[in-house]
């Protein structure tokens, strides 16, 4: 029945080991293109399963690392390199030459794979929401999503998605830390007390730290969509129940409107509750995983994070140690024109840092398709009003992106950056090149340049793959000169690569090779997700070192009520 299903184009929702997936036909673009309407997922990539490594190799490049990493008990989706002879549908993955591989894990997959080599396999679930797992709840709504439900009657007690990684500077780097890594603990070399970390607002976990030890949840998803939010504090209770804890602190983002802060401010009046800003959490979950001690140079590159300065922070310098940092240097500030909308319509980006790179008129010229649009969100962006400061380093790859006709507008978050990176020509010479500037102290990543370099480029007909390339070529030089510059004023070697940007695997491969060349420790995620989803564990890394220093409870009381709420 089911492989008849699957040969006539049909949908099938199969209970796995955390949740039930949705499986179909990966050949079938007609197929690919109701389950994506029936998902309401338009173009973020699908995940498949293929029976075996054989089966893998045919329609992928794969490396020893990679093989491994299919291979291992934790059976994660790996992201692998398509062949150009990939017979899959092109709606599996649009605009990426990457395609996430996992093997059968589970008795039922191992048969209904044995007359099947190749299936999409994804979460059973609708845009954003958690993906289904309570068998009740199946029967009652995977029907209007598939044709053909496929169960067992082994219940599943824990909701868990399937984790995924990639291979970058030869080491495996979790993006989705959740099923075969969740709770295994992560160290917390010097740790101490129990502390309960809520993390960010995307991607987001929480993670319980008791001691040198702390247990991360695996990913929950995004909290803006209230089923999410609900899951969060269900997985929370359940921690606490299941490791017998009583937190002694909460810490949360510094971002006053997050879901995980006001959850936080429910245990006002009884717990310390604890501030961490958001790229000092990513810097510290580089140096928590690894078991630094010490000083280290922190180049945290991500889209937006809540700054000490109440702007929005993203690509900045750090110095400092697990416990807290100095920033002494960021990318140029540029204004998102409209708010969050910037985030989903990469042109407003690019529309803003042309305005600044060469003046309004070409930026105008340049998205005159836009019309009356563009020119009021100049205007808005002059006053200051719904355009507010980032310096993310995310903002410059989607403005790059929108500019070179890669993406204007994206439908999931990272979109613009991903398909930036598929479209690399690394044959193609040259290279675009930062400004590091000096301003009251702190060193400016000065991308007017750059950005003036690219108008030119696009002037002369040059390909969207020669671009992209010098781009990236570009970012990997400023991470070396900027690790120059902070070794010579702070006599330190140790680099720490982490946020979101940092999924990149080119600029993972290049900037480690670029950096070990000049003498420089390269530290960068692989256990915690270098994006929003390894925030969680920073924070804990950060509170729970605190709280092991030789301070009393009086004075981690006060630390947290100076660096407070206000």
């Amino acid at each position: 029945m089911f492989d008849q299903l699957i040969r006539e184009g049909g949908i099938v929702a199969v209970k796995g080991l955390g949740g039930y997936h949705l499986a179909g036909d990966a050949r079938n673009e007609a197929t690919v293109a109701r389950l994506r309407k029936n998902k309401l997922r338009y173009e973020k990539p699908f995940a498949v399963m293929m029976r075996d490594i054989e089966t893998v190799k045919r329609f992928c490049r794969l490396d020893a690392a990679e093989e491994a990493l299919l291979r291992c008990a934790e059976k994660p989706i790996v992201l692998l390199q398509k062949r150009e002879s990939c017979a899959v549908a092109r709606e599996t993955a649009p605009g990426c030459t990457r395609l996430g591989v996992m093997l059968p894990y589970t008795p039922l997959h191992c048969l209904i794979m044995e007359k099947n080599d190749l299936l999409i396999m994804t979460s059973a679930n609708r845009c954003d929401c958690p993906t289904i797992y309570d068998d009740d709840e199946a029967m009652a709504t995977l029907f209007d999503l598939a044709e053909a439900v496929l169960t067992h009657d082994r219940k599943i007690v824990r909701r868990m998605d399937d984790s995924v990684c990639l291979v970058g500077a030869g080491r495996r780097r979790l993006i989705r830390r959740a099923r075969g890594y969740t709770p295994v603990p992560l160290p917390l070399k010097g740790g101490s007390g129990v502390v309960l970390a809520l993390g960010a607002q995307q991607k987001n976990t929480f993670c319980l730290a008791m001691g040198e030890k702390a247990f991360l949840s695996a990913h929950l998803g995004d909290l803006d969509e209230p089923e999410n939010e609900r899951f969060h504090e269900s997985e929370i209770q359940s921690y606490l129940r299941l490791f017998d804890a009583r937190p002694e602190a909460i810490v949360r983002d510094l971002h006053p409107d997050y879901v995980s802060t006001r959850i936080a401010g429910r245990f006002k009046n009884r717990l310390p509750i604890y501030q961490i800003q958001h790229h000092h959490a990513h810097f510290a979950s580089v140096l928590a995983e690894h078991q630094l001690t010490g000083n280290a140079i922190g180049l945290i590159f991500d889209g937006t994070g809540y700054g000490e300065d109440g702007t929005l922070w993203g690509g900045e310098a750090l110095w400092g140690d697990i416990t807290g940092t100095e920033r002494f240097g960021h990318m140029l500030q540029a204004p998102l024109l409209g708010g969050e909308a910037a985030i989903r319509e990469p042109w407003r980006m690019a529309l803003a840092m042309l305005s600044i790179s060469c003046g309004k008129a070409a930026a105008m010229d340049h998205f005159q398709e836009y019309g009356d649009q563009a020119g009021l969100l100049l205007q808005a962006g002059e006053r200051r009003i719904n355009a507010p400061l980032t310096s993310g380093a995310g903002r410059l790859f989607d403005a790059v992106a929108a500019l070179t006709g890669v993406r204007t507008e994206t439908t999931y978050e990272g979109q613009a950056a991903i398909e930036l990176e598929q479209v690399i020509d690394d044959g193609a010479g040259g290279s675009y090149g930062f400004e590091i500037i000096r301003e009251e102290g702190r060193l400016i990543f000065d991308w007017r340049q750059l950005i003036r370099d690219l108008v030119r480029d696009l002037g002369k007909g040059c390909s969207r793959g020669a671009m992209a390339a010098r781009f990236h070529r570009a970012v990997v030089q400023l991470l070396v000169d900027l690790s120059l510059l902070a070794r010579k004023e702070y006599a330190c070697s140790r680099v720490v690569l982490s946020g979101g940007v940092f999924q990149n695997a080119y600029l993972l491969d290049h900037g480690f090779a670029g950096l070990q060349r000049k003498g420089f420790t390269v530290y960068a995620n692989e256990k915690v997700p270098a994006n929003d989803g390894g925030i969680s564990y920073g924070q804990a890394a950060a509170v729970s070192r605190l709280i092991g220093m030789n301070h009393d409870p009086l004075r981690v009381r006060n630390r947290e009520m100076d660096g407070g709420d206000r």
